[in-house]
Parts: structure tokens; sequence; C-alpha cells
């Protein structure tokens, strides 16, 4: 009762709550941090946040930061944050509360709008999960360090960590220097990114390191690259879910061992990828890029700023992933759809959680471009054949925007499909509908306009109706805010005409009610001869549409949408 004060309720702001108001209150410009990992228990974070009010002024700040980590439940502290002091500039003591991961810190007197505060929190976080000899938990996507924010905010930083050996940290950033601290004998890292960037990350744990420069002609600059692994790895699978997709049904214990080479290979893999995504949305955003192994029982992988991680399966011989995981060209899509976040994801966020389909469904379509490029169409309409699979059983469920709202026991499942099988579907139809050079314009343009800041839906919308000089709100209703895949039914006949022949097709949808407008129609048209072959994109802009044109030929075969551009059905009725 002590902490909170009457005085505080009058003249300032008070209370706030990030998740609900992003920045509407304080705004942290940076975030520079001292890790200490002194023990294979223990992380030790002195963590100094610059920050300004947005309000006219403010008596208290609330972060996020987490009080436990391995458990849902705030109150279980067997893996406990404890925070050990809240000081300001001048090293004044402030009072402080850290419960429900929050950290409520009083300040001496309200700060006024605009004027920039110090405020250093040291803590001891008895966080650390071993997962195998080599690998230990990754600290990313959570409050594992004071946030603010959306997402935990976007902020410069600067983090320093030391180890001992023979672990390695590295993490998010560039790497300013490398050194071994004395009399500790630590070895440390800086690491940094001067941008406003979200979801800084570091791991740690035994590594080799494999490393490389990509020379961008986009950016005309180098960028740094490494892929740091370790040769052998023990680890005992016991995760139902890892288990199921194994086709294993009991807890197993087996080792993973790196083939010669196989660093390289993702050094140089990468370089390709940096290269074909420049080609689509730009400068890479990053000065440095580092694509680090995991654990292999993790199954996943994810993609902080300037950090790559992936599950250690993926480090395996293509002969070996095909055995675990039945596609052994896994890494060629799951590398570029993790680099593909350095685009979506950093370069542009997404602004609330109706937006977050933004960044997966755009960085899953532009891994499929890529695997398409690499291995050929025939790739490319297995992945988008897989995509309609899934986007078939979720579209009932919810539209794309809701998809991290579903709740139930098959939640996971259903947003899974919407974000990255209907989405990825949604933005191939953006890009066949315009064509790939003003895909590019539109999102290159984007991705200048909107460097290190969160975009919305309306937004995405906004800078493609620049490109093509037309709305594409109804695009957006259609697919994305809506539910609905339209079964297009068309029947055609042919009429000669003055030496020439009448095309008319009638396309009606079978939800009528839920009809969709499509702006590119595409029909191909085929004679008795090689040479008698004939398309044309029509607008579909009303039910019963009748589809009109003068062919110089007759058709003995129409085609609608055979390249299966188009979220749809067709049936071709006789």
């Amino acid at each position: 009762a002590g902490f909170h004060r009457k005085e505080d309720y009058q003249q300032a702001r008070y209370v706030m709550m990030p998740a609900a108001d992003s920045k509407e209150n304080i705004d942290v410009l940076r975030t520079d941090m001292k890790i200490s990992i002194p023990t294979t228990k223990t992380v030790e974070i002195d963590a100094r946040l610059t920050l300004k009010p947005l309000v006219p002024s403010i008596a208290s700040l609330r972060f996020d930061l987490v009080n436990q980590v391995g458990d849902v439940s705030w109150r279980n502290t067997s893996r406990p944050v404890v925070v050990t002091s809240v000081t300001d500039d001048s090293g004044i003591a402030l009072p402080f509360i850290h419960k429900r991961d929050e950290l409520l810190v009083r300040l001496p007197r309200p700060i006024l709008k605009g004027q920039e505060y110090v405020v250093e929190i040291k803590a001891r976080e008895d966080t650390i999960m071993q997962l195998t000899a080599e690998s230990y938990l990754i600290y990313n996507t959570y409050a594992w360090f004071p946030q603010y924010g959306y997402n935990g905010g976007r902020f410069a930083f600067d983090f320093t960590i030391e180890i001992h050996r023979p672990l390695q940290a590295m993490g998010s950033g560039r790497i300013v220097k490398e050194w071994e601290e004395e009399p500790t004998k630590m070895d440390c890292i800086e690491l940094r990114i001067d941008d406003e960037v979200q979801f800084p990350s570091i791991l740690f744990g035994r590594f080799l390191r494999e490393q490389g420069v990509y020379s961008s002609p986009v950016a005309n600059r180098d960028i740094a690259l490494s892929v740091s692994a370790f040769p052998t790895m023990t680890t005992t699978i016991t995760d139902p879910y890892i288990l199921y997709l194994l086709g294993r049904k009991a807890p197993f214990t087996w080792t993973l061992n790196v083939p010669q080479g196989k660093m390289k290979g993702i050094l140089e893999e990468t370089r390709n990828i940096i290269k074909f995504y420049e080609g689509l949305y730009g400068a890479f955003p990053f000065d440095e890029l580092n694509v680090a192994q995991m654990a292999p029982q993790l199954g996943f992988g994810q993609a902080p700023p300037g950090l790559i991680q992936l599950t250690g399966i993926a480090f395996l011989s293509q002969a070996e992933v095909a055995d675990w995981m039945q596609e052994g060209d896994l890494i060629h899509g799951f590398l570029s759809h993790e680099i593909g976040h350095q685009y979506w994801g950093h370069a542009v966020g997404w602004a609330s959680n109706l937006d977050a389909w933004i960044s997966e469904s755009f960085a899953e379509y532009s891994a499929a471009l890529y695997v398409q490029a690499l291995q050929g169409e025939r790739r490319f309409q297995q992945k988008m054949n897989d995509w309609r699979k899934d986007a078939r059983q979720a579209d009932p469920v919810a539209p794309v925007v809701l998809a991290t709202s579903i709740s139930g026991d098959n939640a996971g499942k259903y947003y899974t499909q919407l974000v990255y099988s209907k989405g990825p579907l949604v933005v191939h139809m953006i890009r066949t509908q315009i064509g790939n050079d003003n895909y590019v314009k539109a999102m290159t343009g984007l991705m200048t306009k909107y460097r290190h800041q969160n975009i919305t839906t309306e937004i995405l919308s906004k800078e493609l109706g620049l490109v093509t000089g037309y709305s594409w709100d109804y695009f957006f209703d259609q697919w994305v805010r809506s539910v609905g895949i339209p079964e297009i039914h068309c029947k055609w006949k042919v009429t000669p005409k003055d030496g020439k022949y009448l095309f008319e097709m009638a396309v009606t949808q079978k939800d009528a009610a839920n009809f969709k407008k499509i702006l590119a129609f595409p029909v191909f048209w085929k004679g008795s001869s090689k040479e008698q072959k004939a398309q044309k994109d029509f607008p579909l802009a009303k039910q019963g549409q009748v589809l009109q044109a003068l062919l110089p030929f007759e058709p003995k075969e129409v085609e609608v949408d055979p390249h299966h551009n188009l979220l749809a059905d067709i049936v071709m009725d006789k």
C-alpha cells in the first residue's frame, strides 16, 4: 500500500497497459544492456533504458518482465527472475514492484512529454535450461529483459554478453567487437543495432563458426554472414508433438551428426536467398546475418533481427532430413522463410494482432518464390496444392485477420493453416493480379517508406493502390477480413460471326450472397492446331456476368485459371 501515492493520480498519468496502447504513453528509444552468464544456471542483466514520455506527464513506468521461465503461472518461481535494483541515471534508487510478469517503477517526480529519462534495471535470472550437452534455451521473443509496447516495442540496442568458455554467445545485431575480459577470463561479444527493431535475442552454447560475406549490389555494401553449429549433438526426444511429427510412439535418444560441408552449404544458400530477396524487396535491412543451430528437439525456427535460429534437424544431410521429416529439401524453404522475416517482421512489422498475418504470410510466400526459382514450377505447384488443402480446412473457422483469436483444441492448427497457407495464397493473388513488376514496385516502395516500422493491413492496401491506381479495400475485405473460397461455375458457347468466332461464357458463383470480385479472371483458348491459342484476363464484377471475346479461330478447348493463381474452385459446366 505504501508504494501507491494519492498525489500521483492527480497530476500525471499513472497506469499503463502497453499491450493495449502500444506507444501511447512512452517510447523506449534505446536498451543498452550487459548480460553476464557466470554459470550454467544464471543470467545476470544490467539494462539501461532510455525513454521519453508521449503524454503531458507521467509519474510511473510499467514494463513487461517475466517473473519466471518454464511455467505459465507467474506464482511458480522454480526458474525465477528477481529484480535486484532499479535506479535513475544518477544512481538514486527507485521504488518498484515486480509481479505477474510486470515491473512497475515509481518515479521521484513526474517526467514531461518529450523529456528523455534513463532508468537502470538489474536482475538475476536463474532461468538457464540446458537442452543438450551443447545447447541451451534461447532468450528471444518473450520479455526476458524489461520491455514496453506491442510485442515488446521497437528500439535501438547495444548488448554486451560475457560467458565462460567453452560456451559461446551470439545474437541479434552487428558484432562490434569480441574480446577476453581480464581477470575473469570470460569471452565477451558486443552486438548492436542503431535502427528501431523488435525482438532482439541471444543464444549461447558450444559452436563452431563458418564465416563469409555477401557483397550486395543493391545496398552497395558488404553484409557479414556466419553459420554456427556443433558437429555432434546427442539428445532425448520427449515432446509428444515432435514424436508425432517423427512417427514415433515413445521417447528415444539419438545422436545428430552435422555432415562435413553442411555449414558451408548453408552459408552459400544464405547468400543466394539474400540476393533473390533483394530483387523482390530491395536492400537487405541489416549489416550482418548469423544463422545458428538450436537443439534438435525444438523442432522450429525463429528469426530475430540479424539472427536466424534453426532446429538442429535442419543441419542433417538431405537423406537424413528425408528420413526424419519426409521432406529432404526442407532446408530450402525453411531457411528462406526465416530469412524472409528479416524483411517481413523486421524491416516492416505488424501493428496489431489483426495484422500479424502479414509477417508470416509474406515470409512463407517469399520462401515459395525462392523455391520456385531454385527447384522449378512443379515444386512450387506442390506447395500451392498443400496450401489449398489447408486453406479449405481452416477457411470456415475464421478470416485470416482473426487467426490469432481462435480458441479451442484445434486453435493452433487453424492458425497455422490460415497464416501459413491461406495467407500466402492471398499474397500470390496480389502478385499475379498486378504482375511481378508492379508487385516488386509496390513492395520495395513499402520497404523504403516504412523501414523499421510496423504496418497495418490498411497501409498495405494503400501502398498497392498507389502503384495500381485503384483501391484494394474490396480485395482485403473479401480475402483477409472475410471467409469464403468461391466455387465458380463457367458455361460457354461459341457462335460464328463475320468470319470469326464469338465466345461467350456465363460465370456464376455458388455462394451468390458472398460473391467475390476478381480483377483478373484468366481464360485460355486452344484451337485445332498448335498455333491457335489465345488468352485474356477479364474483370469479374457481378454474379451471372457473361464474358465475351471475338476469336480468330474456333476454340476446341477452354481453360479457366490453368495456372491455379486464384483462390477458388473452378467448375466447367457442360
